[in-house]
């Protein structure tokens, strides 16, 4: 089999860039609407930045999809290569902004000293998906990827049932076996937890490694479908991608999702928003592209993307401060001055230590391909 990098297939890039965006649109809208001491306007377009925590979950398709592909093609199971790669790949910058985060970098964004060193402690382990990830929030999600990258290669093995020709009912079977199972895990720490507000439902029920495991293996699915050589027409990719496009808009714009929390948010929605991202990235896998999704923007944004989404979160206080001292104008004004400054900081993150690690990550990625590549 030639070696296919996944990450060059047209349009994926553009699925990167779009999950960064939505996620910038929540902690936009969030960081506006706290700092005003306002409840959000009941408007389609409020409920689409608010809701945009939900381009976390096209992440989470996507790792499950590159990182399947990845050990699918590698012919050979080289442990010490693949975690040298994926330590390369999250931690370096990671741990760059988690000391900036304590050392107090951010401008007007402050940690609490208190318990500092063992909360330092957990999220050096990446544990800040089931305990509080209270230096930085978006860090909780690195605490799933981490315990995905431990999962799967012992995962891909299985499924693949040591055979090259993976048998599509085995896939069938246990992908859909492992959803309600991840479904029914979620649903017991729901009624166990029994959150009653949003706080308590993000610790228990949203950001948990076992609450994401739909994303994920929707991920892992559609790369098993690409080993086997599936293909759609052009057509049916397109109308894949505009049927996740569709699903995904129509549920972020009809409410704030889990302004309130009940079963429907712990048990139907996740898989409602686990279907539509999976969607789109199976129409790009399956060849669906356009000007929208592949083009020099949306590449840079995908290349930074992992920078943008580390420090974001923390240059929103400092950002909020400038607006305000600048007369406090439109919400748009504010909004402009938070990419702008989001997207320079990702950019000096990503070329001062993000990409050095990175480099080092694709010459140990060529040495391990396989002859022939």
């Amino acid at each position: 089999m030639t070696y296919l990098p996944a990450q060059r297939l047209p349009g994926l890039e553009g699925l990167r860039a779009l999950a960064i965006l939505l996620v910038f649109l929540r902690h936009n809208a969030y960081f506006f609407l706290e700092m005003q001491g306002k409840e959000p306007a009941q408007s389609p377009l409020w409920n689409l930045m608010l809701n945009g925590w939900i381009g976390v979950d096209l992440f989470f398709v996507l790792s499950g999809y590159l990182i399947t592909v990845s050990l699918l093609r590698t012919h050979r199971h080289d442990w010490k290569t693949y975690a040298q790669k994926r330590f390369l790949r999250i931690v370096p910058a990671y741990v760059g902004v988690l000391a900036l985060c304590v050392l107090g970098a951010f401008p007007f964004y402050v940690v609490p000293a208190e318990d500092l060193s063992w909360r330092v402690f957990y999220h050096l382990i990446f544990l800040q998906d089931y305990l509080p990830a209270n230096i930085n929030v978006v860090f909780w999600s690195l605490g799933v990827e981490e315990k995905f990258y431990i999962v799967a290669p012992f995962l891909i093995l299985f499924l693949a049932g040591g055979s090259k020709e993976m048998a599509p009912r085995r896939l069938i079977f246990w992908v859909v076996g492992l959803i309600a199972v991840g479904g029914a895990l979620r649903l017991l720490s729901f009624l166990v937890a029994d959150p009653q507000n949003y706080a308590a439902f993000f610790e228990n029920v949203r950001a948990p490694f076992h609450a994401n495991w739909e994303t994920l293996l929707l991920g892992v699915a559609i790369a098993f479908w690409r080993e086997r050589k599936g293909a759609l027409l052009p057509a049916q990719a397109r109308n894949v991608f505009y049927a996740g496009l569709a699903g995904m808009t129509l549920l972020m714009a009809s409410h704030e999702m889990m302004h309130t929390v009940g079963l429907f948010d712990a048990l139907l929605q996740p898989l409602l928003v686990a279907a539509c991202m999976a969607l789109l990235v199976f129409s790009v896998v399956a060849g669906y592209s356009n000007r929208l999704l592949d083009n020099g923007a949306a590449r840079y944004l995908s290349r930074i993307s992992y920078s943008f989404y580390l420090v974001h979160f923390p240059l929103a206080p400092a950002v909020l401060y400038l607006w305000s001292i600048w007369g406090a104008g439109a919400f748009w004004v504010y909004s402009a001055a938070y990419l702008c400054i989001s997207l320079l900081a990702a950019t000096a993150l990503h070329f001062a230590l993000e990409k050095p690690f990175l480099d080092m990550k694709d010459r140990l990625a060529v040495r391990a391909a396989p002859k022939g590549a």
